[in-house]
């Protein structure tokens, strides 16, 4: 008997460990930039930028481009966010050099209308269709420190 409720014990810690982890929640995670661009060539972020973005659980995200703060309001739809116009000079706006205006530039292309989200794991991939063949795209990696990790 004891044999046979140690198999079961093991057999469940295997299948324990097997199990997928849930990906990392929307709201309440703080979203680090990683890669902006069109889906056929992204580019990584910029070095020492502060590309992040947080959904809040009231319909309200904040978030930085590069090195200016925005702030709106979503609603989320099946896969979609659907977001209303950004404010982009929250906290006052700043001239971005080179090339951290160009990945901001890419993080507002984004950041309109309703656009598609997938998560997997703790990767938020944003999606802004151009045409059935191309799109623009911003990926972000779970914070270590956001309540979802």
């Amino acid at each position: 008997m004891k044999k046979y409720l140690l198999g079961l014990i093991s057999i469940a810690l295997i299948l324990a460990a097997c199990t997928p982890k849930p990906p990392t929640p929307l709201t309440g995670t703080t979203w680090k930039l990683a890669s902006y661009g069109r889906v056929d060539s992204l580019s990584p972020v910029v070095a020492d930028s502060q590309g992040t973005i947080t959904f809040d659980t009231t319909g309200k995200l904040t978030g930085i481009g590069a090195c200016n703060q925005f702030e709106g309001n979503y609603e989320l739809k099946g896969n979609q966010i659907v977001l209303t116009p950004l404010t982009w000079d929250v906290g006052g706006n700043k001239f971005c050099p080179e090339p951290q205006m160009s990945q901001e530039s890419g993080v507002w292309d984004v950041l309109k209308g309703t656009v598609d989200f997938k998560i997997e794991d703790k990767t938020l991939t944003i999606t802004r269709p151009l045409s059935e063949t191309a799109a623009l795209v911003l990926v972000f990696e779970a914070a270590a420190n956001s309540a979802g990790n």
